[in-house]
């Protein structure tokens, strides 16, 4: 709670400080908030009572692609970090994160509306829901009809030299080539050469030459007609979603999907899935299904001879997401996006955590993406979603973030159009795009930044009592000279004075009158203090309620608290 006194002999003064700092509340009208919280916060963090710092800007671009970015996801492979980004146009570059270097994975018109995962560390899995399940491992890009893998079942014994490897039949186009590979007189590896097109059956693997014999292969095709509109690794398998349609492949195999194999599929018949699967994520021995108004859940699976058999529990049958991309795991909760709130998935209870958003969800425009991820912001963990907000002033990309139950804004770049989390090195960082560009957020903390904040209209003890606000402080903390623009305000519209808090240093003579500092140019030296500053201005507002915004465009600064001097008059 805010602090207010009075000293002895000043029965008429009233003083406050508001050192408490909560959460941006967009909910009930600004008279009824509660002191410690705010009408708009917006990229001041509110970390803790009397701290609140202004976030770092966007870094430059780490990259530049030759097209407009739709989507980005980041996928490992080795241990090179990549930010996959699909395209306008249906094509997909990948940007290595540690140099900036582009890729050009697919082309234009490869892909409409794609959903990405990654299989360990070895490759990208890519379903489409027109044009099918792809891969990428950081060198070959496959589409459907292209021969994906061989493994070897038996290596054989008694080759002097590699023998030839034969790949017969299944396929009306190019047959794709390999080559072995030997250890200890066994054929332990085969790698693909070219991976021919057009296959519609695995094509059977043989051997000839070497001196050798005994060694069995099989291989496995990219699958024909397996489209999808959403993707997921869990359990060793890759899980695909097609409307009411699950499907996943073989046991511990990305490709396999092959009944024999114990791969399958299963319509969802269930009423409460109004219209299809939109997101499917993996977390704790369970995949998540996201539906339009449902949550599901799949675990314990089990398999018997070539039948995979598995629990499927409804989480909520009014509650579910088409905003894929806003699911995002945060310890061990998941949490996600739709068009009337943000909600956390914990265990088998859906609970929504963004009450204090309201206000906002009704300017939001979903017709535009809308994206999340985790990243940490002063090395605290926060879950941050970007949406194009229709706000009072204009229409821009905000985020709204979330940390230990608070909320606020930021602004990244009013024309964002989509961001993605990254984790490198056991960091989590926020990358964001505005078309081409592909830069980390909350990097920069030497560029300018606009902050606001706006407090609470408050009733001080009691909303009957006109007060006349006579002085008014502002406390913070800066590097350098720095200028905060304060608005006092009251329950009137137009009921408000404007002042400006310096770190200014002002010297004064015997006579309180100012001393001009010169250089030797003649010029006037200004003086400032950096680190805590308590700047103080004189105010002349009445009115029975409170309020402060405070707006500043220097970085690294931190609010540490607000000040106020005022008079109780009269009643109603």
């Amino acid at each position: 709670m805010a602090t207010r006194r009075r000293p002895p002999g000043e029965e008429k003064h009233e003083y406050f400080a508001l050192k408490k700092f909560g959460s941006v509340n967009t909910q009930p009208s600004r008279t009824a908030l509660k002191e410690d919280e705010f009408s708009w916060l917006e990229n001041f963090m509110p970390i803790g009572d009397s701290y609140a710092p202004s976030v770092p800007a966007p870094d430059t671009a780490t990259a530049t692609l030759s097209g407009s970015i739709s989507s980005m996801h980041q996928i490992t492979i080795g241990s090179t970090d990549y930010m996959f980004c699909f395209t306008a146009a249906g094509g997909a570059e990948a940007v290595n994160l540690s140099g900036g270097t582009v890729t050009t994975v697919a082309a234009g018109t490869t892909f409409v509306s794609p959903s990405i995962d990654q299989w360990k560390s070895e490759r990208a899995v890519i379903v489409d829901p027109t044009n099918g399940f792809f891969s990428w491992d950081g060198t070959t890009f496959l589409s459907p009809g292209n021969l994906a893998t061989i493994s070897v079942s038996i290596g054989g014994s008694g080759y002097t030299s590699t023998p030839t490897v034969t790949l017969t039949g299944g396929t009306t186009g190019t047959t794709a080539s390999a080559t072995a590979t030997l250890v200890d007189s066994a054929v332990s590896s085969i790698t693909l050469v070219t991976y021919g097109d057009s296959y519609t059956a695995s094509p059977t693997v043989g051997f000839s030459g070497g001196g050798g014999s005994g060694t069995t292969a099989s291989a496995w095709i990219m699958p024909n007609g397996q489209v999808g509109s959403a993707i997921a690794v869990y359990s060793g398998r890759v899980w695909i979603a097609n409307g009411r349609v699950l499907s996943y492949t073989a046991p511990n195999n990305w490709v396999d999907t092959d009944t024999a194999d114990a791969a399958g599929s299963q319509t969802i018949t269930e009423g409460f899935l109004r219209q299809k699967v939109y997101g499917l994520k993996a977390l704790d021995n369970y995949l998540y299904i996201f539906a339009d108004s449902s949550i599901f859940i799949i675990g314990d699976l089990k398999v018997t001879g070539s039948i995979t058999t598995y629990s499927f529990t409804n989480l909520s049958s009014t509650t579910g997401t088409t905003l894929p991309n806003s699911i995002t795991s945060m310890e061990r909760a998941i949490l996600f996006m739709n068009k009337y709130g943000v909600y956390a998935v914990f265990g088998a209870s859906v609970q929504k955590i963004s009450q204090a958003l309201d206000g906002v969800f009704p300017d939001i425009d979903f017709t535009q993406p809308v994206s999340a991820g985790l990243c940490t912001i002063y090395n605290i963990l926060c879950y941050v979603v970007t949406f194009t907000y229709d706000g009072a002033s204009a229409t821009r990309t905000i985020q709204a973030v979330y940390f230990g139950g608070k909320w606020f804004f930021t602004s990244q770049g009013t024309a964002l159009t989509f961001t993605a989390p990254a984790q490198i090195s056991g960091q989590l960082f926020m990358y964001a795009t505005s078309g081409t560009d592909v830069r980390k957020l909350y990097q920069d903390t030497t560029s300018t930044i606009a902050t606001t904040m706006t407090t609470a209209l408050m009733p001080l003890e009691s909303a009957i009592f006109d007060k006349q606000f006579n002085r008014i402080g502002v406390e913070f903390t800066a590097p350098s000279l720095t200028t905060l623009t304060v608005q006092i305000q009251t329950e009137g519209a137009n009921n408000y004075v404007s002042a400006s808090s310096l770190n200014y240093v002002r010297w004064l003579n015997t006579a309180q009158a100012t001393v001009t500092w010169l250089n030797s140019s003649t010029q006037t030296v200004q003086w400032i203090t950096t680190g805590f500053t308590r700047s103080i201005n004189y105010a002349d507002v009445v009115g029975k309620y409170l309020g402060f915004s405070i707006t500043c465009n220097n970085p690294q600064v931190i609010i540490n608290g607000i000040l106020a001097e005022y008079e109780p008059r009269a009643s109603w």
